[in-house]
């Protein structure tokens, strides 16, 4: 994974509030149940600090100067004799806690150590380094395009993060092993982090990798087992064990992504590109229900909650994938990944949370999206969740139904008048294309009155559009509430868009 200054500022905020852990004696975990047993002890034991610094050297290091440290690829370490190779991630800069990594066979658990022969510092000498440093995460590399050739397919680095790609994409938004507090007015957020690593040597023709994880913060300690397959869809099997110390309502599945601005929202008036955005909605699947929340950059942090009895499935989706709605040749935001959960388990009554940050710059993330059950994990106890995690670029196929392709949002200058236009596409649609009197347009508002909508024909497309003018605000909170239906059959998504 390229250090970028967003993963900077992650690691700044992990720092800050997650730099008090315990030193355990190398435990002889070789299986997810003994990872289990070795987070149910930790969680009985309080949540110290570790007296543990890195030297001057690797705390004073500058952006670029830590960018600059690099792995040799001849050292990559094969795992086993498979086509799964790991490359280590050095400490420094604003990453300054270590994680331990061990390699996983059948011969046992092997300790990685760290030694500066496996990095290329650039033209910066930092003198002698201790030998104790350990590393500060790990990325895995595999053939993932051509056999020639190896490719980063996932990566943990500051704290809980972990991000992974299929085949055509490039990083955007990240996973998260656990959130704690995320949004919450009433408490600091905390920042969980992944202590321990046993990466599992797969056979010589492995398709898939396996990792175990022990995670540590104040309210919570976990273990959690990472089945990662990579293709043109990579997808992540978690599952995870959470023993907590504290009353908590862990975020469970967490994704963080950036939102700045889409076509014709308020955006610096410097910046040429019509959408800049690692994400641009939030998909949830509920019961045959399916409701699309078109992500915004607010004027103020907010935070919007999706209650739901059963859950099918969420996630972050980069719905438009149009080169010319960016127009940016460098961060390629058309190719950035969405991040689709499904649950394995039943996860029970809970909601799906949508944080939503104010950003003035692409340099950050803002949105945060989980799923926080309706009941404490309280001290003593423990719970497991299991779920699926899909990198993908294919969004049109998450369910059978019509879907809201792009939504825009204008004025016109001669009236207080407002325009949404949301583009419906796939499902029955083409069925209709030549006969969109057959659809009706539901509308339904808050905070705003509707003057008038209607469904035209978009032969650009193969779907419909819909249009609706609304007169001025009342309120923070307005809305529009928008899906199609024939003879009364809801043939789309529900689409919330706040106005």
């Amino acid at each position: 994974m390229a250090i970028t200054r967003r993963n900077a500022i992650r690691a700044g905020a992990a720092t800050a509030l997650c730099c008090a852990l315990p030193s355990l004696a190398q435990a002889d975990v070789r299986a997810y149940g003994q990872l289990k047993a070795l987070a149910a002890q930790l969680a009985k034991e309080p949540f110290g600090k570790d007296a543990s610094k890195l030297p001057e050297t690797l705390l004073k290091l500058s952006y670029d100067q830590y960018r600059s440290i690099r792995f040799r690829p001849d050292r990559n370490i094969q795992l086993g004799h498979s086509q799964f190779y790991i490359q280590m991630f050095h400490p420094g800069f604003l990453f300054r806690q270590s994680v331990d990594l061990n390699l996983l066979s059948d011969a046992g658990s092997r300790r990685l150590r760290y030694s500066p022969s496996y990095f290329d510092f650039g033209r910066d000498a930092l003198g002698n380094l201790p030998s104790n440093l350990g590393f500060a995460g790990f990325k895995v590399l595999y053939p993932l395009h051509r056999t020639d050739k190896l490719d980063e397919i996932i990566s943990f680095l500051g704290a809980s993060y972990f991000r992974f790609l299929g085949r055509e994409q490039r990083y955007g938004l990240s996973a998260r092993g656990l959130a704690i507090g995320s949004g919450d007015p009433e408490r600091p957020e905390e920042f969980p982090r992944f202590r321990e690593f046993w990466i599992v040597e797969p056979e010589e023709d492995a398709r898939g990798i396996q990792i175990l994880a022990l995670l540590d913060s104040p309210s919570v300690a976990g273990a959690y087992e990472f089945t990662i397959t990579p293709g043109r869809q990579t997808t992540v099997d978690v599952v995870q064990e959470l023993f907590a110390r504290e009353a908590m309502r862990p975020g469970i599945a967490p994704l963080t992504s950036m939102f700045l601005h889409r076509q014709r929202d308020r955006r610096p008036a410097d910046d040429f590109r019509p959408n800049v955005h690692d994400s641009d909605t939030l998909l949830i699947g509920a019961a045959e229900s399916w409701t699309s929340c078109p992500l915004i950059n607010p004027s103020k942090n907010g935070i919007t909650p999706f209650s739901i009895d059963r859950l099918e499935a969420f996630g972050l989706l980069q719905r438009e994938r149009n080169f010319f709605a960016y127009q940016d040749l460098e961060a390629n935001y058309h190719l950035r990944p969405s991040y689709w959960v499904q649950p394995l388990s039943d996860w029970g009554p809970g909601a799906v949370k949508l944080v939503e940050l104010a950003l003035a710059s692409e340099g950050g993330d803002n949105v945060v999206a989980f799923w926080e059950p309706a009941d404490l994990l309280r001290p003593g106890r423990s719970q497991e969740w299991s779920y699926r995690l899909t990198a993908t670029a294919d969004e049109g196929h998450l369910h059978s139904l019509a879907w809201a392709q792009s939504v825009r949002c204008g004025s016109r200058s001669h009236t207080l008048a407002e325009i949404i236009e949301v583009d419906f596409v796939g499902g029955e649609l083409p069925r209709y294309i030549n006969a969109p009197q057959l659809i009706e347009l539901t509308a339904q508002s808050k905070g705003v009155a509707v003057q008038s909508y209607e469904l035209l024909r978009n032969p650009h497309t193969g779907g419909l559009r819909a249009r609706v003018t609304i007169l001025p605000r009342h309120g923070s909170d307005c809305r529009l509430n928008l899906e199609l239906r024939q003879t009364r059959q809801k043939i789309s998504e529900s689409v919330i868009v706040r106005v």
